[in-house]
């Protein structure tokens, strides 16, 4: 499925004045958009179930999953 790591760096929060991507090489970095991309879509097809057993509503994902790879 996904990486725990892969999860806590979906959910951690992001603001404009810290920005570590910024420092990441290239390849590094298309790396972690392929790691955002796919949580989140493992997010967006988790069942009601599934989504109890990590504690999240259906709205956090529908809000995380909406987000551009890109975006932390």
């Amino acid at each position: 499925m996904f990486s725990s790591h892969a999860t806590a760096e979906l959910f951690t929060p992001s603001t404009r004045r810290s920005r570590p991507e910024a420092n990441w090489s290239p390849f590094a970095l298309l790396i972690a958009w392929q790691r955002r991309i796919a949580a989140r879509d493992a997010l967006s097809e988790m069942d009601a179930r599934m989504r109890a057993d990590i504690g999240l509503t259906q709205d956090a994902i529908a809000i995380e999953a909406e987000k551009p790879f890109w975006r932390a």
